[in-house]
């Protein structure tokens, strides 16, 4: 890297550090009016693999149709627990 190199990359620096913060709000305003957005289409599934969806799709039913917490888990608050480990259980009131 010579000198001017150097220079050259202090100044760019320095003109990115001058520009005025701007919230994140703004700063998302200005990359979708930058971006142009691509249309949507139809395609078979095998084909939709690595894509996005254009947009939401909801189930009609769930399936499993019940609550299921060997596979869906529980959720639980870190605090509830202090103090339990591989010799010391906490009980948790469901």
């Amino acid at each position: 890297m010579t000198t001017y190199d150097v220079y050259a990359k202090a100044e760019t620096m320095n003109r990115i550090e001058e520009q005025p913060a701007v919230s994140a709000g703004e700063a998302l305003r200005r990359i979708l009016n930058a971006v142009k957005t691509l249309g949507t289409e139809k395609i078979s599934l095998p084909q939709a693999m690595g894509r996005i969806l254009g947009e939401d799709i909801h189930a009609p039913r769930s399936i499993p149709p019940l609550d299921n917490s060997a596979m869906d888990g529980f959720a639980l608050k870190a605090a509830d627990t202090k103090g339990a480990g591989p010799d010391s259980h906490a009980s948790l009131k469901i």
